[in-house]
């Protein structure tokens, strides 16, 4: 009699055991997703933004004279110095350093978190969307494709986004800013069109490609695939070579589409703020706004009345290569980009690869030290894993 009850007494305590190390999976690997994904944002949403719009060649800056050099003339006067060879300095980029970065930031009263809540509404829209053409064609439209339909449609607010992030206060909502920007007629939408749905495709390759890779591998592992030819690797090695693959495609491929549709997106927000620094008529006028309820949705959504400005300095001509008044188009974008602020892209973009690869290391040591024994199941959950 009992054994009976040490039987479940020991049941139970083995499903105690295997539920606290679930939810001490779940909470770390939400933890640590959360963490990582603030920290990639900044990085790659707001850092190398303003490092693809800064200008690389900003004017000089005039050296403070020290007190005990300075001219007084007979009445008393500081005389200003001649911008002479030792007075004048080669300025330091803001994007050379995260401190510098942060400094800048933080003087401008902006958050290192900055539009992030319009960021997750652009993806969660995007989400919408996508599934919306995954629905309506399921057996035309695979998932990658979908995904960049969706990009193409919401251009405008990906344009939006690129603005806010720029600017230097940021008054404007996400909707006024949408619906500020030019038609989608226009030759300047068309350019943006163009660089968002080649970085869309550029993010389809280098996230889809790898995950088809390794699936089809773990397929042949488990003898559903036909294919005659058998590669005898490890589930790690797969993961490790496919996520080589994907880091090689990112830097080929995304990150030459992501500067040129930020600089395309910087063009026309320099071409927007010169109009409007000239005094354009609006199409609304204040006292046409009280007249009807649709004038007043217009000019809710009508351009801001006064221009804004960048965050960074910003070069409008991108070292000559284009007129002033014009938008650079795509392949101008990337060329326009000079070696110094490519390396500091490649940077900012290998500095978030490394909390990447940290994440999934705390991941696994955490699930290595709570359960010693979950060795036998890795090749089951990795396959879960390129399955998300």
């Amino acid at each position: 009699m009992s054994i009976l009850p040490r039987r479940i007494a020991e049941e139970a305590r083995e499903r105690l055991d295997l539920s606290g190390f679930q939810v001490f999976v779940a909470i770390s690997c939400i933890g640590l997703w959360a963490i990582y994904s603030l920290l990639d944002y900044t990085y790659t949403h707001v850092i190398a933004t303003l490092a693809m719009v800064e200008d690389p060649n900003p004017p000089p800056a005039l050296k403070e004279t020290p007190p005990k050099d300075r001219i007084v003339n007979e009445k008393g006067q500081v005389e200003t110095p001649h911008l002479e060879s030792g007075n004048v300095s080669k300025p330091v980029l803001v994007t050379t350093s995260l401190s510098r970065t942060l400094d800048c930031l933080f003087a401008n009263n902006a958050s290192v978190f900055r539009c992030l809540p319009k960021y997750m509404g652009m993806t969660f829209l995007r989400g919408l969307v996508a599934q919306f053409f995954a629905y309506l064609f399921p057996e035309i439209i695979p998932t990658a494709v979908s995904v960049v339909l969706a990009d193409v449609v919401l251009t405008r607010w990906h344009v939006a986004f690129i603005h806010s992030v720029i600017s230097k206060e940021n008054k404007l909502n996400i909707f006024k800013r949408v619906f500020s920007i030019k038609r989608p007629c226009s030759p300047a939408m068309r350019k943006a069109t163009i660089s968002v749905l080649v970085c869309s495709l550029a993010e389809c390759a280098a996230t889809y490609l790898p995950q088809g890779l390794a699936l089809d591998w773990f397929n042949e592992a488990d003898g559903s695939n036909d294919n005659d030819i058998t590669i005898n690797l490890s589930p790690s090695t797969v993961i490790f070579v496919c996520l080589g693959i994907g880091c090689l495609l990112k830097f080929l491929l995304v990150i030459p589409a992501t500067v040129s549709k930020v600089r395309v997106a910087a063009s026309i927000f320099a071409v927007s703020n010169a109009r409007l620094a000239e005094n354009q008529p609006l199409p609304e006028t204040e006292d046409s706004i009280k007249s009807s309820k649709e004038s007043y949705i217009r000019a809710l959504l009508a351009k801001p009345k006064e221009p804004e400005e960048m965050l960074l300095p910003f070069d409008p001509t991108f070292d000559g290569m284009i007129n002033e008044g014009e938008v650079i188009g795509v392949l101008d974008a990337w060329r326009s980009c000079d070696g110094a602020s490519r390396c500091r892209i490649v940077k900012i973009y290998a500095f978030a690869g490394l909390l990447y690869v940290a994440q999934l290391a705390l991941i696994y040591v955490a699930f290595r030290c709570v359960h010693p024994d979950g060795a036998e199941g890795m090749s089951g959950l990795n396959k879960r894993w390129m399955m998300i």
